[in-house]
């Protein structure tokens, strides 16, 4: 598992969830067990001549290599109120500073709280001779929380999908003295192959692709997801919960084996 590596997103997630006036406003502790994460997809694109799809097995070596391993359920405090405008229908769930809305599903005592956040970018540069090459990128990240109400405790489930897309559209030749370019700028040589293995690249000289200009698009996805339990603290008061907002236990131990610690002996 790589809980690390979905950390960051995580930060914006737990909680328990009250409707709007119904009693469950005020303070929730919640057990998160470890995320358990599906097998990445990858999708490439491009229009390289004479490229071949990547072999789908590989021979054999002499070494094989396990991985495995188990880490207890982390604690953390949220506080959670609702809405309590005139036709206000959401809840609202609240961790170190960030807000994560939440509506009642058409299934009674569950609640679903969305997130997603997108980025996006481009880049181009431009040469007079006719050199041009463009860069762009698309990353999104969607939480979802999922929490059935029963008394004064909950259980849930908490998912994550993060897609990732780099591309790249690049003149197919140019003149390299008069670009100061000997190679190219766009990684195809890690994602595209002749048939005997080896990365195909786009030179300044020659033609590599079946229409100017050459391009590439790779696409990357990840989810995971875990189960939580929330009980309800009963506190409520104004103020309570600014000095246990970042309190909490983190999965396992916290503290990566594989790392070297300095210690202090007194």
């Amino acid at each position: 598992m790589r809980n690390g590596m979905i950390a960051v997103a995580l930060a914006g997630w737990m909680g328990g969830c009250g409707g709007p006036g119904g009693g469950f406003e005020g303070i929730w502790m919640v057990s998160m067990s470890p995320l358990v994460e599906a097998e990445p997809t990858f999708v490439i694109e491009h229009n390289f001549s004479d490229a071949v799809e990547p072999p789908s097995g590989t021979t054999p070596g002499p070494w094989t290599y396990e991985n495995s391993g188990e880490q207890s359920d982390s604690l953390m405090l949220v506080e959670i109120f609702g809405l309590k405008g005139k036709g206000e229908d959401e809840a609202i769930l609240v961790l170190e500073g960030a807000i994560y809305p939440g509506r009642e599903t058409d299934e009674k005592g569950t609640w679903e709280f969305v997130w997603e956040g997108h980025d996006d970018n481009e880049i181009t540069e431009a040469h007079v001779d006719g050199y041009r090459l463009t860069e762009s990128g698309a990353s999104s990240a969607i939480q979802t929380i999922r929490l059935t109400i029963d008394g004064r405790s909950a259980t849930g489930t908490f998912s994550i999908g993060i897609d990732v897309q780099d591309a790249y559209t690049e003149s197919d030749s140019w003149d390299p003295m008069e670009t100061y370019l000997q190679f190219s700028q766009v990684p195809s040589s890690s994602y595209v192959f002749d048939a005997s293995g080896m990365g195909i690249s786009n030179s300044p000289t020659e033609t590599e692709c079946v229409s100017d200009p050459c391009s590439l698009s790779v696409s990357t996805s990840f989810s995971a997801s875990g189960d939580f339990t929330a009980a309800w603290t009963r506190y409520s008061d104004a103020g309570a919960f600014d000095g246990v907002d970042s309190a909490g236990q983190p999965f396992g131990t916290g503290l990566d084996p594989y790392d070297d610690y300095d210690y202090d002996y007194p």
